[in-house]
């Protein structure tokens, strides 16, 4: 069976977040590809004793928090044929993004406080490229050079 080639983009709630999504669609939509939309149950250093009682609840409720935030993102775009798939982990972005995206064609970031450390910490582990994307749409190498200007 073929495979269809996937961009993958993390799930964040920022702006930037919801840029980077908007902006892989669009990719998507050129390339004939799907979107991975992938969401980091991260658990903290700090015991959470609710989330530890019920782990699977709290899976529940995070993927039913990414659904509500793909659609709010999505929502008001034209009608478009790109299949976006989304998933929740157990684990930390730099854990689950990379099994994540093992075959993707990309990986799209939000720029944010926290994007620069990220992308130096997948760039060994990703055999695919990363572009980041400001809030404003504009997408960048992690190096920064600029990609478009949208």
């Amino acid at each position: 069976m073929h495979e269809r080639r996937t961009i993958v983009v993390p799930i964040d709630y920022t702006p930037a977040g919801s840029a980077a999504l908007a902006w892989a669609v669009e990719r998507a939509e050129e390339q004939d590809c799907d979107v991975l939309a992938v969401h980091a149950l991260e658990r903290s250093s700090t015991v959470d004793a609710r989330l530890e009682r019920d782990l699977p609840g709290a899976r529940e409720q995070a993927c039913s928090r990414a659904h509500a935030w793909v659609i709010d993102v999505l929502g008001d775009r034209p009608a478009t044929d790109v299949r976006v798939r989304i998933v929740t982990r157990a684990g930390s972005v730099r854990q689950v993004l990379p099994v994540a995206a093992d075959r993707a064609e990309i990986v799209v970031l939000g720029t944010s406080d926290t994007a620069g450390p990220l992308v130096g910490s997948l760039r060994s582990r990703l055999a695919c490229p990363v572009v980041c994307v400001d809030d404003d749409g504009a997408a960048h190498d992690p190096a920064s050079r600029l990609l478009t200007a949208e």
